[in-house]
């Protein structure tokens, strides 16, 4: 897998941070990569390591287990179904319970001589998204043209 593709993709977060003008470091709860379910745990690693790399920002990996995800339940901030939703207003509600200011959605795209990375983050308050900056044209899996891949 191309590292350099989930490096760029964290200047997407760089130019959110830059454009929103968060705080000093903004808190990012980063979703699992969607896709290639044998490269999706590793390119999630990678993303999350990539991103404390420069130390800017405080990452969070969501996991339904987290305690303060359980007592927001428990608090009635969200709801368990929220927990197993990839809903964007479901991912919003979980990033707000956390006292995010993003998340970041990841999918990975394999092919025979390619692997690509599609990567947003996305303001809490606002809901803005902000897509990868290195972008190519790509069909997805199921032949939609048009979708934002990033391919260093």
């Amino acid at each position: 897998m191309r590292i350099a593709a989930l490096l760029a993709s964290c200047s997407t977060l760089l130019a959110a941070t830059i454009a929103a003008k968060a705080a000093p470091q903004p808190h990012v709860l980063v979703f699992p990569v969607q896709g290639d379910a044998a490269l999706a745990p590793a390119a999630t690693q990678a993303l999350k390591a990539s991103l404390k790399q420069g130390n800017t920002v405080l990452v969070t990996e969501f996991r339904p287990d987290l305690p303060s995800l359980r007592r927001a339940v428990v608090e009635g901030l969200i709801t368990r179904s929220t927990l197993e939703s990839e809903d964007p207003e479901a991912r919003r509600r979980i990033s707000a319970a956390l006292e995010a200011d993003f998340y970041l959605e990841s999918d990975i795209l394999t092919r025979e001589d390619a692997v690509a990375l599609r990567a947003e983050a996305v303001q809490v308050s606002t809901g803005r998204r902000f897509p990868s900056p290195q972008k190519q044209s790509l069909p997805n899996p199921e032949g939609q043209d048009g979708n934002r891949w990033c391919c260093p």
